[in-house]
């Protein structure tokens, strides 16, 4: 029944004029109440216990009467009978729903979440046949992958699979499929605003009053629990590739220009990667996608030059925004520290050059830094180096947009000490400013 009004759908598949059933109101109610048999006399009967979505949070069906009901009737499952159902039934609506043409919509916003439940079942209920569990267990990962809607949409659809009485076989695949929702198109942020309106919800205080990117306030247990949930590696996937696929996102929103994003970024860049060993020590991935660039544009290893104004500011900021919105003690030493001559000489001629606004930020750098971090031995390195200007390798110089930018030293160039000699006065004021702040 549902092949033909599909292929009706599509009146190119048949090259015949046919009325389309989703082009009126009561069509639509038709497949919806159809849809709603499916789930209600098919599926829900046929599945363990504690499988799909609870009575109370499914959506509202159009059907009256008796199979209101008798829908409310316990599940059964693990008979014979009932495998035969699900299978014909997800043998009948997996290929219309994957196809994204016809009544794939339809069936995507009416039962999409019951059909991930029945394929669960029928892939890892330990009262099927080891054989048939295996042929759908791919069939579950590709359903879950071919709904179209966002992740902001789908957070809660599965999560509301994920309840008290979820057997554990069904428990461990919807999780590890919720894990890997971040790494959607916007999955990162769609994630945060679901927790964020969770935490809400479940706190009794609405939230009214959205952050200035349009989405609800971020509270610092979301936060926490965002963290948590991001830096849990999937099992399916090594650190390396998930890592990698959530530092472009969480590194857009750390580059936001909105304040709400770029502290929601720091907090899950310093907190939840680069404060744990395994995932943010040097060498890790989450040091080499979130740390290592910063050194890199700051202090640049000579295969790295020249570094472009626009990347040294890129660098600039984001240490800026982790140092400032992140403040620990630990993460600040760890990523300043290092960088403390280049930073020092940087501030220094952004100074001499009338780079305002870089000397400023790099100041607000440093200040933070002496005041938590700092020890007597970074001072003594200060005073012994308060001319430096670069390595040996390169320099600093004006950028093509009025800032800064590192070069290579020229093969031919002189060294001009007595230009240096005159800005000895100026680093020592900024030297002693900088000492009366720690």
């Amino acid at each position: 029944m549902f092949c033909h009004l599909h292929a009706s759908c599509d009146n190119r598949s048949t090259g015949i004029d046919q009325p389309e059933p989703l082009s009126t109101q009561r069509g639509q109610k038709v497949v919806n109440a159809l849809l709603d048999l499916v789930v209600l006399e098919g599926i829900y009967p046929s599945v363990s216990s504690g499988i799909g979505i609870p009575v109370e949070r499914r959506l509202k069906s159009t059907l009256k009467g008796e199979f209101t009901t008798r829908s409310l009737r316990e599940t059964s499952g693990g008979r014979p009978e009932d495998q035969r159902l699900l299978i014909h039934i997800i043998n009948s609506l997996c290929p219309i729903s994957l196809s994204r043409e016809g009544l794939a919509s339809s069936i995507q916003d009416r039962m999409s979440v019951d059909l991930i439940a029945t394929v669960g079942e029928l892939a890892f209920s330990p009262a099927w046949d080891v054989e048939i569990g295996r042929q759908f267990v791919l069939s579950f990962r590709e359903i879950i992958d071919s709904v179209s809607k966002p992740a902001l949409e789908l957070f809660p659809q599965l999560t509301s699979l994920l309840h008290p009485s979820c057997p554990d076989w069904f428990r461990s695949p919807v999780s590890s499929c919720l894990s890997v929702l971040p790494l959607r198109p916007d999955g990162v942020r769609q994630m945060i605003n679901f927790l964020a309106g969770s935490a809400s919800d479940e706190s009794g205080t609405p939230s009214a009053t959205p952050n200035q990117s349009g989405g609800p306030t971020v509270s610092l247990e979301a936060l926490a629990r965002a963290s948590k949930l991001l830096t849990s590696v999937p099992s399916a996937m090594t650190p390396d590739t998930y890592i990698s696929g959530l530092a472009p996102q969480l590194l857009g929103l750390l580059d936001d220009p909105v304040l709400d994003n770029k502290r929601i970024a720091s907090y899950i860049i310093g907190t939840g990667f680069l404060s744990k060993r395994k995932l943010g020590s040097p060498g890790t991935t989450g040091w080499k996608c979130f740390a290592q660039p910063i050194f890199d544009a700051i202090d640049p290893p000579l295969a790295e030059c020249p570094v472009s104004e626009t990347a040294l500011k890129l660098a600039l900021d984001r240490l800026s925004t982790l140092v400032r919105f992140h403040s620990n003690p630990a993460l600040t030493k760890r990523l300043v520290g290092p960088n403390l001559l280049p930073l020092w000489g940087l501030r220094c001629y952004a100074l001499e050059h009338c780079r305002t606004h870089w000397a400023d930020q790099i100041h607000a750098i440093l200040s933070t830094y002496v005041k938590i971090s700092a020890a007597e031995t970074q001072f003594f390195l200060l005073s012994d180096r308060l001319l430096w200007l670069g390595t040996a390798a390169w320099k600093f110089a004006p950028g093509t947009s009025g800032g800064i930018e590192i070069r290579k030293h020229d093969a031919e160039e002189n060294n001009q000490i007595d230009s240096v000699l005159e800005t000895v006065d100026g680093r020592v004021i900024q030297y002693l400013s900088l000492l009366r702040e720690a």
